[in-house]
C-alpha cells in the first residue's frame, strides 16, 4: 500500500532507536485508554512504558484495516516485534474513527 508507506517508514525510524528494545504496533478507538493499558501491563512485568506515539488517526474501518495490515507485514520480521502471533489477524472493530499506535517498553517483557 503505497499511501501508508510514510506510516511504516515512521515506524521503522523510531524502533531503530536504540531506546526502543521492544515495541508494538495497533490500532484502537481510545489512544488514551489503550496507553493507560500498556503502561498498568508494563508495569506489572515489571517494566515501564517507554514511548506510545499516535501515528495517525481519524480513520475509517477500511483505512485502518488496510494500514494495520500492511503495518504487521512491513515489521513482524523485526527482531522487536513484540508479537507472539506470526500471522496477521485483523484487530480492526466496525467502528469509524480509529487511531493507530506505536508502543515500546523497557526490556523484553514479550517473549
Amino acid at each position: 500500500m503505497a499511501d501508508h508507506e510514510w506510516l511504516l517508514d515512521t515506524c521503522k525510524a523510531i524502533v531503530a532507536s536504540e531506546k526502543v528494545t521492544q515495541f508494538v504496533v495497533g490500532i484502537t478507538s481510545n489512544p488514551t485508554r489503550r496507553r493507560s493499558a500498556y503502561k498498568t501491563w508494563a508495569k506489572k512485568k515489571g517494566g515501564t512504558l517507554n514511548g506510545f506515539v499516535i501515528l495517525d488517526w481519524g480513520m475509517t474501518q477500511a483505512t485502518t484495516l488496510a494500514v494495520e495490515k500492511h503495518l504487521f507485514n512491513g515489521l513482524i520480521n523485526h527482531p522487536g516485534y513484540g508479537t507472539i502471533k506470526m500471522h496477521y489477524h485483523p484487530s480492526v472493530t466496525s467502528a469509524d474513527n480509529q487511531s493507530v499506535y506505536l508502543a515500546w517498553w523497557s526490556d523484553w517483557l514479550v517473549y
